[in-house]
This record gives C-alpha cells, structure tokens and sequence, in this order.
C-alpha cells in the first residue's frame, strides 16, 4: 500500500488467508499499514502460510493475527508458517527455501513464526530479521506457545527479532503449556531435536516468556 494509506485483509479461511503454495519470487509488503487476520476460529488455520516448494518470496511489513484467542482456547493457530501439506507443527515441508520474513508484526495466535522443513531435506537459506512477535504486554493479542520456531532448516538465520508475552497468566483459561520465545531445532521443553546445520541466531531480545498455569 502507499505510505499514506492502510488496509485490512480478513476473512474466513479454513487455512490460511494467503496461500503460497510452491510460489516463487512472490512479495507480500505492506508499506505501512496491511492487517491481514484470519477470523476462522479451527484449528490449523494461518494468516500466511507457504507450503511444498514456497522459495525466494518474501514476507515484508504485515500485521498478521488469526481469530482465535490463545488465552482461553488451545486450538493451533500460527500467524505465518512454512510448512508442508497441512498447516501443522509436524507436517515436514520440502524446498521452502531462501524466503524472507521480515519487518513484520505477529499477534494473537498459538504460535508466531513457523518453519518446518523436511527431516530428510532441510529447507535452506530462509531468514527471519526484524519482526515481533507477541504485544507489549499480556493480554489481548498474547501468543499462547512460541514466538518463533525453526525446525529442519539449513543455514537459517534469525535475527534482530523481538518476541514478547509469550505464554499464559493465571487468569487465562486456556490449558497451561511450554512457552518458547526462540525454538531453534525444537518447539517442546524438555529438547526433542529436529534437523538444523549452519544456523545463524544473533541480537533478539525476549521478554514476558512465561506460563503461570499448571502445563497438561
């Protein structure tokens, strides 16, 4: 959008509000001002998901949120993923490679920012630079799991990103669970190891990580 001008993109989608499937050299930017959210309240449902094949695109400049409130719901949410052929944390995507996302900001969702490759071919070269994840504090907007996760990448770089209000507060209804700012090769506490060479994670900052509920 020009400088000046502000959208919003909402609707309904039993996956995700934009689909890119094996797409390449695709931007989505927002200039200054795109909303994208996704109001489908189902789980495995996105705002952006790239899937089987998503290389060279970049994700630059969004406001991406999903429609259900990570405080009192546990269904799985993410705000942008790559991924396979389902909108999953354990579908394995193959050559989602050199994607950037970057400058975006993430709310209101089970998970933020999301790549799963492939354990018998790691996705390569995507990065993840200058985005936050979570609102200023807890509350509407919260993200209930992880901030951002990378699992069977090569060569990933995730960087200057900011993750914030991670997790649950007492009050919160929803089941407690691990919360994760940063899961690099891993999206569960105690480590359950993916597939990662190379990866280059350096100047994020975190805070209000945490779960002040009894985990499931």
């Amino acid at each position: 959008p020009d400088s000046n001008v502000s959208i919003t993109t909402s609707g309904s989608s039993s996956s995700g509000v934009f689909n890119i499937e094996a797409g390449k050299y695709l931007q989505l930017d927002g200039g200054t001002g795109w909303n994208i959210t996704n109001t489908n309240a189902a789980a495995a449902t996105a705002g952006i998901w790239l899937r089987q094949g998503a290389a060279n695109n970049t994700i630059r400049r969004l406001n991406v949120s999903c429609g259900v409130d990570p405080r009192s719901s546990t269904v799985e949410t993410f705000g942008i993923i790559s991924s396979g052929t389902a909108i999953s944390n354990s579908s394995d995507g193959t050559n989602n490679d050199n994607n950037v996302i970057e400058y975006n900001t993430v709310t209101n969702a089970q998970w933020g920012i999301y790549l799963r490759g492939d354990v018998g071919n790691a996705n390569d070269n995507n990065i993840i630079r200058n985005n936050v994840v979570g609102p200023a504090s807890f509350g509407p907007g919260q993200i209930r799991r992880g901030g951002i996760i990378a699992q069977h990448q090569n060569s990933v770089t995730v960087t200057q990103n900011t993750v914030r209000s991670i997790g649950l507060e007492s009050s919160d209804t929803a089941t407690g669970t691990d919360a994760i700012a940063y899961g690099i090769g891993s999206n569960v506490v105690p480590i359950a190891a993916t597939v990662m060479t190379n990866a280059i994670v350096t100047r994020n900052t975190a805070s209000g990580v945490h779960t002040r509920k009894v985990n499931s």
